[in-house]
């Protein structure tokens, strides 16, 4: 019964559209998360019963996976970048 609660507990408490980006050590640049290009929509998460947050990114056009982020203290947002230990 508790695994039933818990599925549902969990809901979007925001979303945008954005391009995800990883940044590639190898060759010094941001390159395009996942297989394909294109925008994702991005969502944070909220557990109400674990009261825990997650980000999930999404390819509108195939729904490939973009971004699964579980924030911890340390990191933060911002509108344009992820940041998590003071490393970009």
């Amino acid at each position: 019964m508790y695994y039933y609660l818990s599925i549902f507990s969990e809901h979007a408490i925001v979303a945008a559209r954005a391009s995800v980006m990883v940044y590639d050590d190898g060759n010094k640049k941001w390159v395009p998360s996942g297989a394909s290009q294109g925008i994702s929509k991005v969502q944070i998460y909220h557990h109400s019963v674990n009261n825990t947050f997650r980000v999930v990114g999404r390819k509108l056009n195939d729904h490939e996976v973009t971004i699964l982020v579980l924030p911890y203290k340390g990191c933060f947002f911002s509108p344009y970048i992820l940041i998590s230990d003071g490393v970009i």
